[in-house]
């Protein structure tokens, strides 16, 4: 049988047959009620009754071909651009009457073809961005697996306005105000219309694009220019889109916006009219050079811009590429220069600006919270989106072999992520990688490899199945900005978000300064800032002082990591490791992981011991018999200390 998703409020969600009609289940159109756009199976719903979650899950389909149209300033905009898309649609083949239209009850407009056509995640995306390309109020977070939709004539709970369906005749003719108007009343809305779209079938010039990644529009002549400019001498409050137009990347058609961009920067930090001036001329003037056309006149500049910005009804407005689709255009130009999700926001934020974050941050929980797989340590705490953890223990004990079970985990799960291996060269790391999942000694698997045995194929296969959303580099030497451009490059080239950083380790990491203490402090807290700036979990693994280099010992403070106390400072989350069992004399009782939390901003801390296998490098969860004997293992390590030091 297969299911969708239902859900009062973002958080209460069912699976339903998807058989039935959703709105025989909902009891109040008063309130939040949504729908997924993906199909689930059995599997799937055996899941969702054992562990309450959907997490995780790969193999999802949709029946709902959908584009979804917003503009938080701007809902004519978002409206605009709804009846380019269904135009669009009618010209590729489909008839209006199957076009399901809805003013979304806040800020937008939804479009929706019901398709007798299974499309993937991938299907879904790719048709979705090829028929809507150039329109920029297309939501893409429609794409996220774990998406859900409100259902068409239900209440939005912030607005107060209905999801209130139209035709298309009225999408083209009707007002905005008007259409909010008539969304104030369900007994305005209209069954026949939610009823009316048909199951259609995608016609061949819209299924071809399934296989076709659309690009955001952006602008060429800037794009084969570009590599021309050096974002390191950019001056501090202005985005890289603005430092572009500064230096004269910007068209002939988008003067006037671009330089009033410009001047509206400078009148904000605080430059003298006639400064800002200069820097106004000398970027047309730069413009000029780069792409020809008329030079802009300096009448025009000192008048229509500086005196409008310099003027008495100047009320401090700022342009952003968020919102300023000019610039928006140019910022998309810049390539893996562009501007990172929190550059446009300034230094200083008021607080409805503050609640839009933290809104946003409440709704997209769960999928902000990475987990490492492990049960018992899950329930324990969370790494974060968007901060900075880190993983304390002594060479050998078990950092890289947690990081790649988290890194396993995770690629499972279809979470994108880098591992820079500073420290373990990279066939030393695959060496791991291979025993960790085939349990095989190093001579066998080397022998393996010179007799060409088939079976090595097949190990390749493993990891590249185990490991196919995680990308490595090894490159030495690189410091916290040549780090934080690998992530850019990474997101380039694979086409997706990075959300999972691991860093081995810390002091391999290259920083300006060269005592260590100051080295450490720096890299540290650059780490927490690409952390936030780049919206990915790092995950930084450390090396203790001398004084906790016992593999046995466990650190029971996050001063015990090696260098500045900036880098407990700069962390979310600190777990120390050790091995309990550690011991040459008595090598069979080395079978134990204990993870210490030595910082968690985010709850209690807390000690757990775990199994441990040393050639695989795998942890797991202990049966009652070995949670005794570790007990047992720590309470003599600590009589021998106490006998060791009186």
């Amino acid at each position: 049988m297969e299911y969708i998703a239902l859900a009062k409020g973002v958080q209460d969600r069912q699976l339903i047959p998807i058989t039935e009609n959703v709105y025989k289940h909902i009891d109040n159109v008063d309130t939040d009620w949504y729908e997924s756009l993906y199909v689930f199976n059995e599997t799937h719903n055996d899941q969702l009754k054992k562990t309450k979650s959907l997490a995780g899950i790969e193999d999802i389909t949709t029946n709902k071909l959908t584009w979804d149209f917003d503009s938080e300033d701007n809902v004519d905009l978002a409206k605009k651009d709804a009846v380019v898309l269904c135009d669009r649609l009618v010209n590729y083949g489909i008839r209006p009457d199957d076009i399901a239209i809805a003013f979304s009850g806040n800020k937008g407009f939804a479009v929706q073809l019901r398709t007798k056509q299974r499309l993937t995640r991938e299907d879904f995306k790719n048709i979705n961005q090829a028929v809507a390309e150039g329109l920029t109020t297309n939501d893409t977070r429609i794409f996220d697996w774990n998406r859900i939709f409100r259902i068409t004539g239900t209440k939005h709970n912030k607005s107060g306005l209905y999801k209130f369906p139209i035709t298309l005749p009225d999408l083209k003719d009707v007002p905005v105000h008007e259409i909010k108007q008539a969304a104030q009343y369900k007994n305005r809305i209209e069954k026949s219309i939610i009823e009316r779209p048909g199951v259609i079938t995608i016609p061949e010039a819209m299924l071809k694009f399934r296989n076709t990644v659309a690009k955001v529009k952006a602008s060429p002549a800037i794009e084969s220019n570009i590599n021309e400019l050096d974002f390191k001498f950019k001056p501090k409050g202005f985005s890289n889109c603005k430092w572009a137009i500064m230096n004269g990347f910007f068209e002939n058609g988008d003067r006037s916006n671009c330089l009033m961009a410009l001047g509206a920067t400078c009148k904000g930090l605080h430059y003298p009219e006639e400064s800002a001036f200069g820097i106004l001329q000398a970027a047309a003037d730069l413009q000029n050079e780069r792409f020809g056309g008329k030079p802009f006149p300096e009448n025009e500049i000192r008048k229509n811009i500086i005196g409008q910005i310099w003027g008495p009804n100047w009320t401090g407005g700022q342009y952003t590429c968020k919102k300023d689709a000019t610039l928006k255009k140019v910022c998309e130009s810049l390539g893996k220069h562009k501007c990172s999700a929190s550059a446009e926001q300034g230094d200083t934020l008021a607080p409805s600006e503050v609640f839009a974050l933290f809104e946003n941050y409440a709704l997209n929980f769960d999928k902000n919270v990475l987990t490492t797989g492990i049960q018992s340590l899950d329930e324990r705490c969370k790494f974060m989106v968007g901060t900075s953890a880190g993983i304390l223990a002594p060479p050998g004990v078990g950092k890289t072999s947690l990081s790649l079970a988290m890194l396993n985990h995770n690629s499972k799960a279809g979470i994108n992520s880098i591992f820079y291996s500073y420290d373990m060269f990279h066939s030393a790391l695959y060496l791991r990688m291979l025993q960790k999942h085939t349990g095989k000694q190093q001579e066998e698997i080397f022998n393996a490899i010179k007799n060409k045995d088939p079976k090595v194929g097949e190990w390749r296969s493993i990891l590249e199945k185990e490991y196919k959303n995680v990308s490595f580099c090894f490159k030495s030497g690189q410091s916290t900005d040549e780090l934080e451009e690998t992530i850019i490059d990474t997101e380039e080239k694979i086409g997706d978000k990075i959300k999972l950083v691991v860093v081995d380790y810390n002091e391999l990491v290259i920083a300006k300064s060269s005592d260590p203490t100051q080295a450490s402090a720096e890299v540290a807290q650059r780490l927490r800032q690409i952390a936030n700036d780049r919206e990915v979990a790092v995950i930084t693994l450390l090396q203790p002082a001398k004084l906790f280099s016992n593999p046995a010992d466990s650190a029971s403070t996050y001063q015990a990591a090696k260098g500045s106390g900036a880098i407990a400072q700069s962390m979310t989350l600190m777990l120390g490791l050790s091995r309990p069992g550690f011991s040459p004399d008595f090598p069979e009782d080395d079978r134990f992981i204990s993870i210490n939390c030595l910082k968690n901003r985010n709850g209690p801390l807390f000690a757990v011991d775990l199994g441990w296998e040393g050639l695989k490098g795998s942890i797991t969860e202990l049966d009652y018999d070995d949670e005794q004997f570790v007990k047992e293992l720590k309470l003599k390590r600590k009589a021998m200390k106490d006998q060791e030091y009186g």
